[in-house]
């Protein structure tokens, strides 16, 4: 399910490619091989940096629809999307540069595992798109989706990837601040494992903006003026649209309203409650039986 090898230079590359599909896809099984593989290469004092990346055309389509619809035991579920948000937390806390070269389409909990890696360059791919399905499943980002992109983008930019499902193109990603690079297509790795190196020579200990002193959500949090109109003004939206029938776009408002009230590691341990609630909900898998 992943390539693993270790350059000279002590940089690792850790390649999805799922066995069987087109494309890859993050399930049990592969997401296991992802955590098993990141923690061997932040284990290993020869590894100095890594670089993600796809043996596929894409980068990672998203979850395993069928097996979150076949998914009954809530404890087992929560404490399993607890562990990857420890795994992710274990990347970018390492003290390692970890580079996502995004070669494709990056949807899902595929840009979930981009936006726990310290840097992203996309390639200028014209068919590649970025952001998260997840709601129109009636689900959530529950790999830290609603918690690490509002604290990138902000939060108004981030309420239509999140609440409406929207799909960008690289440029906007770029844009928005989702993404740190786009380069022509073919060189995404070269240029992820430059940023790498390069921070591997500088010495400085690679953190994200959240793990940084004296970091601010860009426009503001849920406490500013801003960021109150924001939440009022999609609250309005979300009850003109949905008529409070679906329980996904009011809680992934909930986990950005009380998750960036607080700090990162909170924020995720609201986040992955209301995903393991939504998982769960009668609602949520019937609307995936009924569209996937």
């Amino acid at each position: 399910m992943l390539n693993y090898s270790v350059d000279g230079d002590g940089i690792a590359t850790v390649e999805f490619d799922y066995p069987g599909k087109s494309q890859n896809i993050l399930n049990a099984g592969s997401m296991g091989a992802y955590a098993d593989t990141m923690r061997k290469a932040l284990a290993d004092p020869a590894v100095k940096g890594i670089v993600v990346a796809s043996a596929k055309k894409d980068f990672i389509a998203g979850g395993d629809l069928g097996e979150m619809a076949g998914c009954t035991d809530a404890a087992s579920f929560h404490a399993s999307i607890n562990e990857w948000h420890g795994l992710m937390r274990a990347i970018e806390l390492g003290g390692k540069p970890v580079a996502a070269a995004l070669n494709g389409t990056t949807l899902g909990g595929g840009l979930e595992v981009a936006l726990s890696c310290h840097h992203r360059v996309a390639a200028d791919n014209p068919k590649a798109r970025f952001g998260f399905p997840e709601v129109t499943l009636g689900l959530l980002p529950g790999a830290g989706g609603t918690q690490r992109t509002p604290r990138l983008t902000g939060m108004q930019a981030a309420a239509p990837l999140l609440m409406e499902g929207k799909r960008i193109k690289a440029a906007d990603a770029l844009k928005m601040g989702l993404i740190h690079a786009v380069v022509p297509v073919g060189e995404e790795r070269q240029a992820a494992r430059k940023w790498v190196a390069d921070t591997i020579a500088s010495g400085v200990k690679p953190l994200q903006p959240w793990d940084q002193k004296g970091f601010r959500i860009p426009g503001g949090g849920p406490g500013t003026p801003n960021g109150m109109q924001m939440l009022m003004a999609a609250n309005a939206m979300l009850r003109e649209k949905t008529y409070d029938n679906y329980p996904a776009p009011r809680h992934i408002l909930s986990c950005v309203y009380e998750g960036l009230s607080t700090n990162l590691d909170t924020g995720l341990a609201i986040e992955s409650r209301y995903f393991t609630n939504l998982v769960m909900s009668p609602v949520s898998k019937n609307m995936i039986r009924s569209l996937f």
